[in-house]
């Protein structure tokens, strides 16, 4: 299983720099989007839980200093 993990995250790698040559933003947006995603189910529940009230207060933030 290790070694499929490997050759995914080479192959998507590859993805990015082939979509960063080609200056196409959309998909690299999305292979990024995908990455974190990824990484994000490998986190424990109450780390998610944390970035996602952190984003959301910045969110907040934002809002209130326009």
């Amino acid at each position: 299983m290790r070694g499929s993990r490997r050759s995914d995250a080479g192959a998507s790698g590859s993805a990015i720099a082939l979509a960063v040559e080609r200056a196409d933003w959309e998909r690299v947006a999305l292979l990024v989007l995908i990455g974190v995603a990824r990484a994000a189910r490998e986190l424990p529940d109450a780390t998610v839980d944390d970035v996602l009230a952190l984003l959301e207060e910045e969110a907040r933030d934002d809002r209130r200093s326009r």
